[in-house]
């Protein structure tokens, strides 16, 4: 599924779940753009962002969670957001986009949670 544009911190977890483990700083931004161009690519793909190690989320990291979020569910396909440490999530939470996102505390829940559904359809 990724092509040849394996990146330490995107991982194919299973064939159907992508596990990004996110970055600090504007690597993270391209990141995310990897992330989208991925799903575009293949729509057969639910993806789990672990934030772990993330202190801060721009507006722009914002935005592009959004899009990807769009993007997925416009597929059927959903995001999951996973050790969203509290600061992070304070952001999320002022500017009004926290109920938008589905948040787990660690990327093993938020892996079973996607496969569990998945079994049921």
């Amino acid at each position: 599924m990724l092509k040849g544009r394996f990146i330490m911190s995107i991982q194919n977890w299973s064939k159907d779940i992508l596990l990004v483990e996110s970055v600090q700083g504007p690597e993270m931004s391209d990141e995310l753009d990897q992330v989208l161009q991925i799903v575009r690519e293949s729509i057969e793909v639910e993806v789990v962002i672990s934030f772990d190690g993330v202190d801060i989320i721009t507006s722009g990291i914002i935005s592009k969670l959004l899009r990807l979020r769009k993007t997925l569910g416009d597929n059927g396909q959903r995001l999951v957001l996973c050790s969203v440490p509290s600061s992070v999530e304070r952001v999320l939470i002022v500017t009004g986009v926290d109920s938008f996102f589905d948040m787990k505390d660690d990327k093993f829940l938020a892996i079973t949670g996607l496969n569990m559904i998945e079994r049921k359809r």
